[in-house]
């Protein structure tokens, strides 16, 4: 998510660099070496995205790289994210195709076309690593221009990749949800506490200072006798519980009310006849948590929530025989949580002779499956893998299954780190 860059005008002229923008390499939680591969990091950013793409964002108030997962670099979790958005990008280099996904960057105040390209090198350096050779918006007979085109052994599949922002209605709830995370955080860290939050209702910037003035104070007060504390405000509630304490779920926001499937539904449909006429095809969407913590599936276990979405998507796409699956997926902070993966079996599936491992095997590649993989630098992916038509009752005419992929994605750093003859991620960070 793009957030506006706010402060004095030092302060927006020194992020308008990619040099001001990582900021002192010796305030950095990494080694001496970490230092030095921080450094080749950032010329590989710097000649990608170019400092006069930075600074045409910051002029418009907006940095897209300014996430929780990626700033400041004087957090580890951030150190990572960008030594693998600079791996992505490197370790592509030998394919050719860096130039032509970089040809989509163009200065915006808007964060979706940044997230767009970002997806794009986070699939391609995927695909990369399992002996895919990749094309970058190869015309198709039909005349479309899938994302990538993967080729291998004479197979080939079409990938489309997108990601999902909000309709206007659902913005407010989805910002003051973030807030209301990002003051958790900021909570947590400074008293070593954990916080779980159930808000009920939109609440204005006042009063969610005073909200939280009230649970910085139970907080402090909880750090020192470990007894667990409610912060009532109007109908919102903020519980504060020693760091140890085991919780499901942390957030749960304001409800959406209407049809929060539809925009998600619209852009399947739309990616699935884009890429018609061109042969089997992925779909590879990024979408934010609040799909699933605002809306009703928020209260569903994870395989009823798996069920639900499966049965979405066989719907959206019930007129796209040529798309083999979709992966939607979102980060998380985290990696403490042991991977968990659920799988669904679909009673008429010909796949139930195989043996157990196998049909796990083949749904975690081709769906239906949800999972959470741990990935390095405290982070967490949660995936859904979905069935498309063109794997109904079980027919896996796909030769890729996009699910392995990131089933295995916590090792995906690792590799592209020796690809680089770079260190490890124990040998930078401190």
């Amino acid at each position: 998510m793009g957030v506006p860059a706010s402060g004095d005008d030092a302060e927006i002229g020194r992020l308008s660099t990619w040099s001001g923008f990582v900021g002192p390499l010796d305030e950095m939680p990494v080694s001496d070496v970490g230092r030095r591969i921080v450094g080749e990091a950032v010329d590989i950013v710097r000649e990608f995205f170019t400092d006069h793409w930075l600074a045409a964002s910051v002029a418009a108030r907006s940095v897209p790289m300014m996430s929780l997962f990626e700033w400041p670099l004087t957090v580890p979790r951030c150190v990572v994210g960008f030594l693998e958005l600079a791996a992505r990008i490197a370790v592509l280099e030998p394919t050719g195709i860096v130039p032509l996904i970089g040809r989509q960057l163009r200065p915006t105040d808007r964060s979706g076309e940044f997230e767009h390209l970002r997806l794009v090198l986070e699939v391609a350096g995927l695909a990369h690593r399992a002996g895919w050779s990749i094309e970058v918006e190869r015309a198709t007979p039909s005349g479309s221009r899938p994302d990538l085109t993967l080729t291998r052994g004479g197979e080939t599949v079409q990938l489309e990749v997108t990601n999902q922002g909000h309709s206007r209605r659902v913005r407010a709830v989805v910002e003051f949800s973030h807030d209301v995370r990002v003051r958790c955080w900021a909570v947590e860290a400074a008293h070593n506490v954990r916080c779980v939050v159930t808000s009920e209702e939109l609440v204005t910037t006042d009063d969610l200072d005073e909200w939280f003035h009230l649970a910085d104070e139970a907080a402090a007060a909880t750090a020192s006798d470990g007894q667990r504390r409610v912060v009532e405000f109007g109908p919102n509630q903020l519980t504060v519980m020693p760091a140890a304490s085991e919780v499901q779920e942390l957030y749960r926001g304001p409800v959406i009310g209407g049809d929060a499937w539809a925009p998600v539904d619209a852009r399947l449909r739309q990616k699935a006849k884009q890429t018609a006429g061109g042969g089997l095809t992925w779909i590879r969407l990024d979408i934010t948590p609040d799909l699933f913590m605002l809306t009703s599936l928020a209260p569903m276990g994870p395989p009823e929530r798996l069920a639900a979405i499966q049965q979405n998507v066989t719907a959206s796409l019930q007129d796209a025989p040529h798309v083999a699956g979709v992966v939607m997926s979102y980060m998380a902070i985290g990696d403490k949580t042991p991977p968990l993966t659920y799988v669904a079996k679909g009673p008429a599936s010909p796949t139930l002779w195989l043996p157990d491992s196998t049909q796990r095997e083949l749904a975690i590649a081709h769906g239906p499956a949800a999972m959470l993989r741990t990935l390095p630098g405290d982070r967490a992916r949660i995936s859904f893998i979905l069935s498309g038509a063109a794997t109904e009752l079980g027919a896996r005419r796909s030769p890729l299954g996009l699910g392995a992929w990131y089933d295995d994605e916590g090792n995906w750093l690792a590799w592209a780190f020796e690809e680089l003859l770079w260190p490890s991620l124990d040998a930078i960070l401190l």
